[in-house]
């Protein structure tokens, strides 16, 4: 009787190995269908090689497994079986994508146990994607990085692994958007964020997606095989629904839905109404610094010209007063003059003559 991946595993004395136990126990369940057939396998994320050699013990019919590390010490790792070939450097450069695919050019499996960062894994899966045979999985560990804000992520983070592959699940049910946006502007948000080409994974051809914790398994069809197909009703007797007999045959596009813009409920686009708004934010903040600046010289002004106007009076009052003083020594001389006295009456008949013409 053939071991267990488990038990292999548990049992392994060869290179070091470090996987979680949840691990441990769902292997067999993800990649027994695997285990009789002529695979290639491709693990980003080397380490210390343990584990490829445990893929070696486990799929023992595989034609190759390889491992890419950007690890410079994984040069150092020598394996007695022949299927295995490790690859140092970045995954997610051409460099090392030539090299890979000179070993194969397809795989069957695909298991991403690199950095974990969030920019890393989303790019390492569009890359790869492509060269995963039909039927073949694909599959993402340690996902519980995607909530560290050290690995680029966080519960809420909406460019993490995660979202990201919350935005594929989406994708799988493209055929109900019915909006006319496309599966790769879905996810165009990624694209931007982290300088990837979405055409070079086709979308149609994602059959599921399975999660567990920190772990996801991402098969892969063929297009036709992805879609809802047609409706199909068994039996005779239906004395609920009468329309039973009329709505057999049909897919899904036969059923008339109405579909509303949403879109300002995305979470990019309420990053991006954020994004203008602090953006007008700032600048009111400007323009009432500006205002505020004018007004605060408008005042200055006022003070001043206020302050002027102050001098200005006292000035005026002062001559007036001198004027005045003047005026009253004036009089004053005139009164006492004898010229006053002797012009009396001749000003006593000019006020009369005067008062006769008014």
């Amino acid at each position: 009787m053939e071991k267990t991946i488990k038990e292999i595993f548990l049992n392994h004395e060869g290179k070091v190995s470090d996987k979680w136990r949840l691990y441990i126990n769902e292997w067999d369940n993800i990649f027994s269908p695997f285990r009789k057939n002529e695979i290639n396998l491709l693990e980003i994320g080397v380490q210390n090689g343990g584990s490829l050699e445990i893929w070696g013990r486990y799929f023992s019919k595989a034609k190759n497994i390889i491992g890419v590390d950007i690890n410079e010490k994984c040069k150092q790792l020598d394996f007695i079986d022949p299927r295995i070939t490790v690859i140092v450097g970045d995954i997610n450069t051409e460099k090392v994508e030539h090299k890979i695919i000179e070993v194969s050019p397809e795989f069957d499996i695909i298991l991403d146990d690199g950095s974990h960062t969030s920019s890393d894994t989303i790019h390492s899966f569009i890359q790869y994607f492509n060269y995963l045979n039909k039927n073949g999985i694909y599959v993402i560990e340690d996902l519980h990085t995607s909530y560290w804000h050290k690995y680029e992520g966080g519960l809420n983070n909406p460019y993490s692994t995660i979202s990201f592959l919350k935005n594929l699940l989406d994708v799988i049910n493209f055929e109900h958007w019915r909006n006319g946006k496309s599966r790769n502007s879905h996810l165009s948000q990624f694209e931007q964020q982290y300088d990837v080409d979405l055409n070079k994974v086709d979308l149609c051809e994602i059959h599921s997606i399975y999660f567990l914790n920190s772990l996801c398994i991402i098969k892969k069809q063929s297009p036709d095989k992805n879609i809802l197909g047609k409706r199909t009703i068994v039996g005779n007797n239906g004395i609920i629904t009468k329309d039973w007999q009329e709505v057999n045959g049909t897919s899904i596009h036969d059923i008339a839905v109405s579909v509303i813009d949403d879109s300002h409920m995305n979470v990019f686009s309420l990053i991006e109404e954020t994004k203008n708004q602090k953006q007008q934010l700032e600048l009111d903040k400007e323009v009432i610094q500006d205002l505020e600046q004018e007004l605060e010289t408008y005042k200055k002004i006022n003070e001043e010209m206020i302050l002027d106007l102050e001098q200005e009076l006292e000035t005026y009052k002062k001559i007036n007063e001198e004027m005045i003083q003047d005026l009253e020594q004036e009089v004053l001389y005139y009164a006492l003059s004898k010229s006053w006295r002797l012009t009396r009456p001749l000003r006593k008949i000019m006020k009369f003559i005067k008062n006769a013409l008014n």
